[in-house]
């Protein structure tokens, strides 16, 4: 339907034509004498033309219509269209939708919610979006009402996090916007308070769970060969409850205890177990609550235990003292096939394709005269501040190929590691100098020989999972009342053909200035052939 926003223009464009018409039809005629030669004519006089009535202009109905497309452009004309109501559904997602309210989960609910709602309501096509995957949306069409369900539940996934919403500012404000929720998170009820949300579904009613939230594991200081644990069980309900917490490594119960928890209490329990082959560990509760999604946590304590460490060569007393000294290793045993780190002393080859600290001989060797600058690639190495006076350059191992530098002095590189997270390092310092074993700094930079070929920290390393106490809450809110505009009937979608209006007279404008020329040139080339 073509609508004006100024509609008395359209009497301009009416009255235009007949305007130009005439313009163009009474114009002056120029007197026309036959002679034999004009310079005998140069003292007549012409005579002087008056108006008269000759052929109109071929060129007005062109300039008609630039003054036509003017004025229609001034009424401002748009083309609308009437559709279906456009609905924008921002569904809830997240961790506590997962909840069985008692039977079914509230996601399972929240969908026959909503395409309830959805029957009952006149609209066209109905975008869902995520709360817990910002980004990821459902277009339903108005068509296939029967596959609303099968499609909403196919498209859901399990979300550990909180809900994510956007921006009021970034709803669309030709929509009506719909939320399907459960009301636990604080986040939701927050954003009720400035998104333009016209319509609001929420569905559950059990509030009562219990959730693992921790699960810590690291080296103990005391003994590196054990390492110590840390879970934490949280109660998220609304009254006290008794729940069986285990931690298992395997098949094997570190601990199997009874806690009892108070509303919105926490209580930690502290375990140990030897490191060496140490399997992955898990917490539970039992038994099972509403929510069961977060009744368990499970840690993968590799980073945890102590690496095997394989010495090949004549390694110098004082690098053997600082290896064996370091809480982070351990020798290799029969069993440990497959060594994480190896130490190679003197001129052998090292392994290929294995993290390698390749030490150079440390007999021969002259000092150092230039400050040693540790580059980009050194990692944490750079804060160790190493003196020249403290160090020999060996000179050795000159096969470099495909190694960068790490230490330099001077123009001579003192240490080279190779490309990847498990690298060769190659130190062409003496690590058995007098000056430097008696330093500080010297079981610093082992440690951090060691941390560059294996690609990752060995000191003081933890393994840890959480679980967000605001995700493990189920206990729905009462939620503030929807602030956005309830659209009723349908919609009207309006198209601005006033640019449309306006380009079409200048492309007409720029044909007639075009034909103007072309005329122009053409009298001026018959002039002067006379």
């Amino acid at each position: 339907m073509l609508e004006w926003g100024s509609p008395l223009w359209l009497l301009a464009a009416a009255g235009v034509v007949p305007l130009i018409w005439w313009l163009h039809r009474l114009h002056l005629a120029e007197a026309v004498h036959t002679v034999s030669a004009i310079f005998l004519w140069r003292s007549q006089a012409a005579d002087a033309p008056g108006p008269r009535r000759t052929r109109t202009d071929p060129q007005w109905p062109l300039r008609a219509l630039i003054a036509v497309c003017l004025a229609l452009g001034a009424a401002q004309p748009k083309w609308t269209e009437s559709g279906g109501l456009r609905i924008e559904v921002w569904f809830d997602d997240s961790l506590s939708m997962q909840a069985q309210d008692p039977e079914r989960t509230r996601s399972e609910l929240a969908v026959d919610a909503l395409v309830g709602a959805l029957t009952g309501v006149a609209h066209g096509d109905v975008r869902v979006h995520s709360l817990g995957r910002p980004g990821q949306t459902l277009t339903l069409e108005a068509a296939d009402k029967e596959q609303w369900g099968r499609d909403l539940r196919s498209w859901l996934r399990p979300v550990a996090s909180d809900p994510d919403p956007p921006l009021p500012i970034q709803m669309s404000e030709e929509s009506e916007h719909w939320l399907v929720s459960d009301g636990a998170s604080p986040v939701i009820a927050s954003w009720l308070e400035s998104a333009p949300i016209g319509r609001s579904l929420q569905v559950g009613t059990i509030t009562e769970n219990v959730a693992v939230t921790r699960l810590a594991l690291r080296r103990s200081l005391h003994d590196p060969d054990i390492v110590a644990g840390l879970v934490e069980v949280a109660n998220l309900g609304k009254r006290p409850t008794r729940r069986r917490l285990a931690v298992l490594v395997g098949e094997h119960a570190l601990l199997d205890e009874e806690v009892s928890l108070t509303a919105g209490q926490t209580v930690q329990r502290r375990i140990e177990v030897d490191s060496a082959g140490m399997p992955g560990l898990r917490a539970e509760i039992s038994p099972p609550d509403a929510l069961r999604a977060d009744d368990e946590l499970a840690v993968v304590p590799g980073s945890v235990g102590r690496v095997p460490l394989r010495l090949e060569g004549a390694c110098g007393s004082h690098l053997r003292a600082a290896l064996m000294a370091h809480p982070g290793v351990r020798p290799a045993g029969a069993l440990d096939n497959d060594p994480a780190l190896f130490v190679v002393c003197g001129l052998l080859a090292p392994p290929v394709g294995e993290a390698v600290l390749w030490i150079s001989p440390s007999d021969v060797g002259r000092p150092v005269d230039s400050l040693p600058v540790w580059q980009p690639s050194a990692g944490r190495l750079r804060e160790l501040m190493l003196r020249p006076e403290w160090l020999r350059d060996t000179g050795a191992l000159t096969d470099t190929a495909g190694l960068r530098p790490i230490l330099i002095a001077g123009r001579e590189p003192l240490i080279l590691a190779g490309p990847g997270p498990r690298r060769t390092v190659l130190v062409r310092l003496d690590l058995e100098a007098a000056e430097l074993v008696r330093r500080p700094e010297y079981p610093a930079l082992v440690a951090g020989l060691l941390d560059l070929a294996h690609g990752r920290p060995l000191l003081d390393v933890t393994a840890v999972r959480t679980r967000s106490l605001a995700a493990s809450t189920i206990a729905p809110q009462s939620l503030p009342p929807p602030r956005g505009p309830v659209r009723t009937g349908v919609l009207r979608t309006a198209v601005d053909l006033t640019p449309y209006a306006l380009s079409a007279a200048l492309l007409l404008l720029i044909a007639d200035m075009a034909r103007h020329a072309v005329r122009r040139g053409g009298r001026r080339g018959a002039a002067a052939g006379i």
